[in-house]
């Protein structure tokens, strides 16, 4: 069973690959164009005031995240480190 999951995400079949060239190609373009606003200053980062742990990473939910902030918060708090979670979306209304 590895190794059908594994030829299907390295080679995906004949029919669907029409569909994922493209949009491989507008994610490429969309991507560079992100990197270059940074570049040319039009886009600007936000410096924080204090350090800034990010968990997780982009996925459609159900990564674990929640877990992994708990675990990283206790662990601020056992070092004496003054937290604050930010969780988006997590309470949004709208």
């Amino acid at each position: 069973m590895r190794r059908c999951f594994e030829k299907i995400l390295t080679a995906p079949p004949s029919w669907l690959r029409p569909i994922l060239v493209p949009l491989a190609f507008l994610y490429a373009g969309t991507a560079a164009l992100h990197r270059g606003l940074y570049r040319l200053g039009i886009l600007k980062s936000l410096n924080l005031p204090r350090p800034v742990v990010s968990v997780g990473n982009l996925t459609a939910g159900g990564g674990g995240q929640n877990s992994n902030r708990h675990m990283a918060g206790r662990g601020f708090v056992k070092t004496g480190d003054q937290t604050s979670p930010f969780v988006p979306g997590l309470w949004a209304r709208g």
